[in-house]
């Protein structure tokens, strides 16, 4: 069974770049050197990748560092990592890779209301737990898109930038946040995802926040409460020279509140680049005895063609 998990993981590698844009699976603290925590970035969903469909659990496991130390690749390999729901037995995830990644994962399909708990035994960084919930899928679309525009650039290159329409129905529940993804794929490599830059067309909006390097949404559903929230994207991308793209996709996920909060306040961190003048913001975490978040998403997904 390890066998065939790491096979498959090495297949899996479009569901990284969702879940790795850069700093989701580093995880920084201003902690003493002699300090160990365990840093927890996991995720759950009934379709964690649209091309790899059966798993439904993800964990990386790293060091908790300091800010000054740089980024940290310290797999934790030889943790317990256990999937627990009510009184059932509990699930033990088993190890495996996504590329060059190491990831503790299951083929278990989580649903929508049940209360899932993480719990992760290491010789070294002791026990850590945490719990969440998965929310329920959402009514969203993609209605259209206007102003397209082709630039070349040196070197053969093509700046695609164009506004793209979307709306969401949002559910007056206690989980009503979001995260949205604009992606690409080309006629040349219809299998590899790739993201758009993505800003908010209509600007001075404070349910939307860009979160790392621009290249997705989140969104406070709180602020709209249970209204159908239209949305006007700008999406610019740079393609090599004879790239042509195939179709946009959208990937508009329900996320919970533990997957928002530890998004949002990461997105502040990063963004503040540890400026002097900027305000601390701390890392929000729901992971009892470490850092980080265990947080469960339900994504819809459209396509669009670009004439």
């Amino acid at each position: 069974m390890y066998a065939c998990l790491r096979v498959f993981l090495r297949c899996w590698i479009g569901v990284l770049i969702l879940l790795s844009i850069p700093g989701c699976e580093q995880i920084f603290e201003p902690i003493e050197d002699e300090e160990k925590m365990m840093a927890v970035s996991a995720t759950f969903s009934p379709l964690v990748d649209v091309s790899n469909p059966d798993l439904g659990f993800l964990v990386f496991l790293t060091p908790v560092v300091p800010f000054s130390d740089g980024p940290n690749d310290d797999f934790l390999a030889d943790a317990l990592v256990e999937l627990r729901v009510g009184n059932e037995p509990p699930e033990t995830l088993l190890a495996g890779t996504i590329g060059t990644r190491s990831v503790y994962a299951s083929f278990t399909k989580p649903q929508i209301g049940k209360a899932y708990t993480l719990r992760i035994q290491d010789d070294l960084y002791g026990e850590v737990e945490a719990t969440d919930r998965l929310p329920a899928i959402i009514d969203g679309a993609i209605d259209g898109y206007a102003d397209l525009v082709q630039t070349d650039l040196p070197e053969g290159k093509k700046r695609i930038v164009f506004t793209l329409d979307l709306h969401i129905q949002d559910r007056p529940i206690e989980d009503n946040f979001y995260h949205i993804y604009v992606e690409y794929r080309l006629k040349s490599d219809p299998g590899f995802r790739r993201f758009f830059q993505v800003s908010n067309a209509e600007n001075n909006d404070p349910s939307l926040t860009p979160y790392l390097l621009n290249q997705s949404i989140l969104m406070d559903g709180q602020l709209f409460d249970g209204q159908k929230k239209q949305l006007k994207l700008i999406c610019q991308a740079d393609l090599d020279p004879g790239q042509e793209i195939k179709d946009v996709q959208v990937e508009m996920r329900h996320v919970s509140s533990h997957y928002y909060e530890f998004h949002r306040t990461q997105a502040i961190q990063v963004s503040n680049g540890g400026s002097p003048v900027a305000e601390p913001t701390p890392l929000y975490s729901n992971v009892k005895g470490g850092v980080g978040f265990f947080g469960g998403f339900n994504p819809t997904r459209d396509t669009i063609q670009l004439n």
